[in-house]
């Protein structure tokens, strides 16, 4: 299916990450999605709503990416439906199916589920209000995370954020993420004191088997850290600088 100009040129527009995603009226059921290999043949399900306060119909685009700014879009999903009508009030569920099995075996792999909704037309030239079209000026977009995990994995996924290690570096204090699961931490206190974890888009999620470096001048004594779970909750641990 063609999409209209208008359309596209708001696909390439949006580049807006949330953690809450709901904007304009449209939102989705979870704040992240978790595939499990396990579960591939059935693929992940995710809601998106429209409110009852919302004045027009949407026309919904939804796809997989593999960055934040959805530039790279050559990802292993198929997302069923990827473009639909969504009226006031309403809900539909899109369900994504991995296209392949190319994935690490031994580490969570991350994707971008993106959600663009363009709205109707508040009126056309006969009077009628439910065509949809119209112009980019009440775009909106949502995009969340989507992590493939591997059936492989023997460390329970609740177990992960007890294993960061924290160690003082030259510039800052060191995180080292010696799990096979992507950790997307919230907060980081050093002896009490706050580290700046969002120095660029994206910096305060470790990747497995990685580390990342914060500046900061307190290098020594306890940590504090606050760990997204994959039910979007955030969960607290506490530890000590080796």
């Amino acid at each position: 299916m063609s999409l209209p100009v208008c359309f596209q040129r708001l696909l390439l527009s949006i580049a807006i990450i949330s953690s809450a995603p709901a904007n304009a009226g449209i939102s989705l059921d979870s704040t992240r999605i978790i595939l499990d290999e396990k579960n591939s043949k059935s693929g992940a399900n995710i809601q998106v709503n429209s409110s009852q306060t919302s004045e027009t119909p949407y026309l919904i685009k939804a796809q997989v990416t593999q960055d934040i700014s959805g530039q790279k879009r050559n990802v292993p999903f198929i997302t069923t439906p990827s473009l639909f009508r969504l009226d006031p009030g309403n809900s539909n569920q899109v369900r994504i199916i991995p296209k392949s099995h190319s994935f690490p075996e031994d580490r969570e792999s991350v994707f971008y589920f993106r959600v663009a909704a363009l709205p109707a037309q508040a009126q056309d030239e006969n009077g009628n209000t439910s065509r949809v079209g119209g112009d980019l000026q009440l775009a909106s977009g949502n995009v969340i995370k989507l992590f493939y995990r591997p059936a492989g994995l023997t460390l329970l996924p609740g177990k992960a954020a007890d294993r960061l290690i924290f160690s003082s570096a030259q510039n800052g204090i060191k995180v080292i993420n010696p799990t096979p699961y992507f950790l997307t931490l919230t907060s980081l206190k050093i002896n009490g004191h706050a580290v700046n974890i969002r120095t660029e888009p994206g910096s305060n999620m470790i990747p497995p088997k990685s580390e990342e470096i914060f500046a900061t001048p307190h290098r020594q004594g306890k940590v504090q850290w606050q760990v997204i779970n994959d039910y979007g909750g955030v969960e607290e641990f506490n530890g000590t600088v080796q």
